[in-house]
């Protein structure tokens, strides 16, 4: 599995404002897909990126990682994925 640029807009969108809820609605999807879109790019780096509260979303470290080279919109896709496949590669791949 992979990740593309959608996602990682998600992920933006989802931080940005707090909720996966209104991160799902700023890319125009459903609740249910934005978490399964979510849980994937966890299960790709093998580390969880949001801590998950009552309250919405922030950023574990994986997540701050991910997003620190992300310019607005999540413009940077293929540089974040490139700078952190050594970080956390997921299961399956070797280090």
């Amino acid at each position: 599995m992979r990740f593309d640029l959608q996602d990682l807009r998600l992920f933006v969108h989802t931080l940005e404002s707090g909720t996966i809820t209104q991160g799902a609605e700023r890319c125009h999807i459903t609740l249910a897909s934005a978490s399964e879109r979510i849980r994937g790019m966890e299960a790709v780096l093998g580390a969880p990126l949001l801590h998950r509260s009552k309250r919405g979303v922030t950023a574990t470290e994986a997540g701050a990682v991910l997003l620190a080279p992300c310019p607005p919109h999540a413009a940077a896709d293929g540089a974040a994925r490139r700078r952190h496949a050594g970080l956390w590669p997921g299961p399956g791949h070797a280090h």
